[in-house]
This record gives structure tokens, C-alpha cells and sequence, in this order.
């Protein structure tokens, strides 16, 4: 009796295992899926801001500008100076000066995302801006007039190379 209750007690755990494997299989299965349409959610979403962004117009009447070859023929941004952050030695202020040469309001938006806006020190090594120094996402350039904006890094003065904005290195001068 007892060989016979171990027979099928062997015989349930087979099968059971083979249907946990096939279980474990399904939900694999769909979990993958299920991250795949995030992916491709979050994906689209990017991609209708992005091109919802070019060449609409703000509320206001401001072009929107959200990567460097949109300012084409609109505005410019140059770099003015860095200077180490008033109060803290681990950071660095650079300052920007943005020309609007259009008859609109120049809005330009996307700073804050991820990769925007970065600090090059000599290695080639970046850095993001520093949080909870008022670094702002957007930045609206009033109708044929030039404005000054300074954003935060962590990192030292005399260690930044160059600023990446959306892509675009804006080297500093060599006597810096």
C-alpha cells in the first residue's frame, strides 16, 4: 500500500511539475508581452510630444523649440561664462546668453529631460544638471530680444571641458 500511495505521489508531483513549468512558461510569456506594450506605449507617447512639439505654437504665439536644428533661422544659444556656484564648491554655474531673431516669443522647452542639458569635464565624462538649484524645464525668450539663463551642474570650473545642449557641445574658451 504504501509503494502504491508513493507511486502516485510521484506521479502527481511529475505532472504537477510539468504544469508549473508550463505555467511559468505562460506567464513568462506574458509578462514579456505586457513590458513590450509599455515599451511601446511609453514610445509613442515620446514621439507624439516630440512631434507635437515642432513647429507648434505655444499658447501665447511662441514657437516651441525643443531640439537644437529647430532654432534654425530663429534663435541661437551661445555660451557667456562659468563660474563656480555662489555657496557651494562642488558645483558650477554656467551662464547662456539666448537670442531670439524672430517676430514671435521663443519658447524653449525640454531642459530638465534626461541627456538635455549636460557638463562635459576633460575625461568626456557628463554630467546631468544639479537638482534643487532652480534649474528650469522651459525658458520663453521674448520677440526679436536676447536673454541671459544660467543652469547648476555638480563638478568643478576648472574641470569643465565643455556644455551639451540637446546634442550640441558649446566648448569653453582655452584661457578658462
Amino acid at each position: 500500500m504504501r509503494k502504491s500511495i508513493s507511486a502516485v505521489c510521484l506521479l502527481l508531483l511529475v505532472a504537477t511539475g510539468s504544469a508549473i513549468a508550463d505555467t511559468r512558461d505562460v506567464v513568462r510569456s506574458v509578462t514579456e508581452r505586457v513590458v513590450s506594450f509599455g515599451k511601446d506605449i511609453v514610445g509613442g507617447v515620446a514621439e507624439g510630444v516630440d512631434s507635437g512639439r515642432k513647429g507648434a505654437e505655444g499658447t501665447d504665439g511662441s514657437i516651441v523649440v525643443g531640439k537644437h536644428e529647430e532654432l534654425a533661422g530663429v534663435g541661437q544659444i551661445r555660451l557667456i561664462g562659468v563660474q563656480p556656484w555662489e555657496g557651494a564648491t562642488a558645483t558650477v554655474t554656467v551662464e547662456f546668453a539666448i537670442d531670439n531673431r524672430s517676430d514671435k516669443p521663443l519658447r524653449l522647452v525640454g531642459f530638465t529631460e534626461r541627456g538635455s542639458l549636460l557638463r562635459i569635464d576633460h575625461e568626456g565624462f557628463a554630467t546631468p544638471l544639479a537638482g534643487g538649484h532652480g534649474n528650469p524645464a522651459e525658458l520663453t525668450v521674448p520677440a526679436k530680444a536676447s536673454i541671459k539663463q544660467a543652469f547648476v551642474f555638480q563638478g568643478s570650473p576648472k574641470d569643465t571641458r565643455a556644455v551639451r545642449v540637446w546634442g550640441t557641445d558649446y566648448a569653453l574658451a582655452a584661457e578658462r
